[in-house]
């Protein structure tokens, strides 16, 4: 018996993954209302282990999950992984992944962004990106994890009803 091994190859592979942060306004929604040219910033940590080059955008949506066009708000290139196995035998992230630190800066043209109750994270990736000779595994991923939100602009205050 003959066993014979042929590597495809995709002339235009597409991936895209994406997930969605949602009740932001409640969560942010006292603190925004006390700031005016307010702009947002996102810090995370992401490991990938995905033989190809991704694209990682944050989208602004409203309550009903519609895209705030007025928000604008960085896209980030994240450099091809490795192609080793995401996880562990043990189910655990894999000890000898190193994470890169993304920022992303949101900003909106009118200081108000009090409409964005979600964020969609968008992850794409193409065929014409991949490095070496690595094979795409269902054991390669990426992991984002410590994900932090900071608020930075101008704090109003109403002194009218205070004491001195």
């Amino acid at each position: 018996a003959y066993s014979v091994g042929v590597p495809l190859k995709f002339d235009s592979l597409s991936i895209c993954y994406s997930d969605t942060i949602t009740g932001l306004k409640a969560d942010l929604g006292e603190t925004l209302e006390m700031f005016s040219n307010v702009s947002l910033c996102v810090k995370m940590d992401l490991i990938n282990t995905i033989p190809l080059g991704l694209s990682l955008k944050l989208v602004p949506l409203d309550e009903n999950g519609d895209v705030i066009e007025d928000i604008e708000i960085d896209k980030l290139v994240i450099e091809a992984g490795s192609g080793e196995n995401l996880l562990a035998s043990d189910g655990s992230v894999n000890g000898n992944l190193g994470a890169q630190h993304f920022v992303f800066g949101i900003k909106s043209k009118s200081g108000d962004v009090s409409k964005l109750d979600q964020l969609a994270f968008v992850v794409e990736a193409a065929s014409n990106h991949i490095t070496g000779s690595a094979g795409l595994k269902g054991e390669q991923g990426i992991k984002i994890s410590n994900i932090v939100f900071e608020v930075a602009g101008d704090i109003e205050v109403d002194i009218k009803d205070m004491d001195f």
